[in-house]
């Protein structure tokens, strides 16, 4: 198996110099007379001072759905009761309308949202990655009174995951057939630069042999796995999580039957990482070692856009992820926490990441990035 070492961060551009925050529950809280509404608070767990922020209170009646973290200061999120879609950053108290996406019937469907720039930007591009759908969708932020959708997928296969690299200016996405994709953004239209690779006999390779040592070749226990794409200085990396789906109180897995069908009451623990590195010049995918993943922080979650960062308050060689599973499917999105690649060990980030503290989460915390573009 051929292996790859990632750029270090001081020899390449990082995303961002600033830590991010976690996005936690929102907060009923009471009003200060008897009479005065109760307001819906919503509140960021900043790593770097190791506290509690309130950044927003929200308006009575007012219910908004995040749908994850833009970067740049910016979070996406959908009204429910006109399912406009709107970007917010709550440190300034701006938002932005953006265009509407006629007939999507559920606001569940928008998986994620990525920014190229500032949406103040004339060149910024706004990205919509929809779950389950065969393409994906671009609009101006300042300009555009409509999403302009496009894609190689069709039929029954849809994208997995993007990433935006603001130093190349290229959306990388990855298909359910595991084609690599680059796309320039920069024109009218969004155009396919190049198809990098399909890399369906390694990824598939790689995740059946990580499951059968993960589960110790038993058949009676169920692993899943997600991925990542990730930029990390002028690499990209597909990021592998693995996730054991129902997991009891005392640590000890618990076989759930598919046939049965969602939801399920035990949360679910994730419990490895794998990392490969995009090879530009001999177009393959080389799994990065343990001591290999050069320093960087690497930051992934359901609905949030991946990033990679260095920071003096931040673990390096770590990943820190949030439950990949929609609060649907395991009642609550119990699994965030930091991943050592090098040692193999989970630690907490705010919330307990051991079986037996773990609680339900509504809505599932996501990443903040704070820092401006």
């Amino acid at each position: 198996m051929s292996t790859a070492a990632l750029m270090s961060p001081e020899k390449s551009n990082p995303s961002s110099s600033s830590s991010p925050w976690l996005m936690l529950q929102p907060v009923y809280e009471a009003g200060a007379t008897c009479t005065a509404a109760t307001t819906l608070t919503y509140k960021f767990y900043n790593m770097a001072e190791d506290r509690v922020m309130t950044l927003w209170v929200s308006p009575p009646g007012d219910l908004m759905k995040f749908r994850g973290s833009s970067g740049g200061g910016w979070l996406s999120l959908v009204q429910r009761r006109t399912r406009d879609l709107l970007l917010y950053n709550p440190i300034a108290r701006r938002h932005m309308k953006l265009p509407p996406f006629y007939g999507l019937y559920d606001y569940l469907a928008l998986h994620k949202s990525i920014l190229s720039c500032s949406p103040d930007s004339e060149k910024c591009v706004a990205v919509s990655l929809i779950c389950f759908e065969n393409s994906m969708a671009v609009c101006c932020p300042l300009s555009s009174d409509k999403w302009t959708w496009f894609g190689t997928c069709s039929g029954n296969n849809y994208y997995i995951d993007c990433v935006y690299s603001t130093s190349q200016q290229i959306l990388f996405a990855l298909t359910d057939s595991y084609q690599l994709e680059a796309w320039d953004l920069t024109v009218a239209s969004p155009q396919l630069t190049r198809i990098m690779g399909e890399f369906s006999s390694i990824l598939r390779r790689e995740v059946n042999s990580k499951k059968k040592e993960l589960l110790q070749s038993r058949d009676d226990l169920t692993c899943w796995h997600h991925y990542h794409l990730v930029v990390a200085g002028e690499d990209l990396l597909v990021v592998t999580q693995y996730t054991m789906l129902s997991v009891d109180w005392d640590g000890l897995y618990v076989d759930f039957n598919y046939s049965k069908g969602p939801p399920f009451e035990l949360p679910s623990v994730t419990i490895d990482f794998d990392v490969h590195r995009y090879d530009p010049k001999d177009g393959d995918l080389k799994y990065v070692d343990g001591s290999c993943l050069g320093g960087w922080a690497l930051f992934v979650g359901n609905n949030s856009q991946s990033f990679a960062l260095r920071s003096p308050e931040l673990k390096p060689n770590s990943i820190y992820f949030t439950d990949p599973l929609e609060s649907s499917i395991n009642q609550g999105n119990h699994d965030i926490g930091i991943f050592s690649y090098e040692d193999k060990t989970v630690s907490p980030c705010y919330y307990p990441c051991d079986p037996a503290n773990l609680k339900p989460i509504f809505p599932p915390p996501i990443w903040f990035f704070p820092s401006s573009f």
